[in-house]
């Protein structure tokens, strides 16, 4: 019967069951036909009732939330660039950061294109350079968006420990971007826990750059510097970006810039929150 068949299969197919019309036969059908007609509509309501709690009480991953977030503020900051770009440049420094040398200038001694931010982390700088010192793809990843990372191939998954084998950095290591013949760095200068320079490396051969002479010369660096404060309890994370490179590549490089702020920003407020969470529960557990 039709009202037996709406009460088999998945809830949401009773939202699509239509009830059999008898506009005949004996009394007793006509009574069944009834109460087959009840019982698939309080079937249905209950299948709507399920329906409803399901997708009210829905919430998508935060890795895709984050991601939307950092969509929209990626959106933000190409629009509004070139703008805003004194500010995103300097993003949470001080105007002393800002105009201050930090190890690595001499890398690339002619930018065209220069980036410092910073933030200050509730946790010793020992704490800090462990979640540094591991990042890339195929190591600890970059604590930004890997949702949208992950839409350019770029495999990156940021971990939430502190892996032993990358706590180690010598000159020379290779530091990737993403997988394959992508963009990539070479470690400069180690210096834990103080200093980390990455040095850009041909994407093919994976060799160092030679250092940019001039402004058209294509190089870049991703220098960090750690600063104690807060009597050694804080950290001062002081990131600098430099490029320089030929004329023709000008457009590409200004599009790259307000991305590398959206991402990098990110990258720094992921720092700070696993270095004080994990300063955190080490005070806890020696208190305990």
């Amino acid at each position: 019967m039709p009202g037996r068949s709406a009460r088999v299969g998945r809830p949401w197919t009773l939202l699509m069951a239509v009830p059999a019309s008898e506009n005949g036969g004996s009394e007793q059908e006509q009574g069944k036909t009834a109460r087959s007609r009840q019982d698939e509509a309080r079937m249905n309501r209950r299948a709507l009732f399920w329906v409803t709690h399901q997708l009210a009480s829905w919430r998508p991953p935060p890795g895709v939330l984050a991601a939307v977030g950092g969509g929209a503020r990626l959106a933000a900051a190409v629009m509004t660039a070139p703008a805003a770009r004194h500010w995103y440049n300097r993003w949470g420094t001080t105007p002393a950061e800002a105009a201050a040398a930090m190890p690595g200038d001499d890398l690339i001694p002619h930018p065209k294109m220069t980036s410092t931010r910073a933030v200050t982390i509730g946790a010793p700088p020992a704490e800090v350079w462990a979640w540094l010192a591991q990042i890339g793809q195929g190591r600890g990843g970059f604590y930004s968006y890997d949702v949208l990372e992950n839409l350019a191939r770029c495999d990156i998954h940021s971990a939430g420990q502190i892996i032993p084998e990358f706590q180690r950095l010598h000159p020379g290591d290779l530091i990737r971007l993403a997988p394959g013949q992508a963009p990539c760095f070479r470690v400069a200068i180690a210096e834990p826990p103080r200093v980390l320079v990455l040095a850009a490396a041909d994407p093919v051969t994976q060799a160092v750059r030679p250092v940019a002479t001039t402004p058209d010369e294509l190089g870049s660096t991703w220098q960090w510097l750690l600063r104690p404060v807060d009597g050694g309890r804080g950290t001062r994370l002081v990131a600098r970006q430099r490029y320089s490179y030929p004329a023709r590549q000008s457009v590409m490089w200004h599009l790259v810039e307000p991305v590398s702020f959206v991402m990098e920003r990110r990258m720094l407020h992921g720092i700070k929150a696993r270095a004080e969470t994990h300063a955190a529960a080490g005070l806890a557990g020696a208190a305990a």
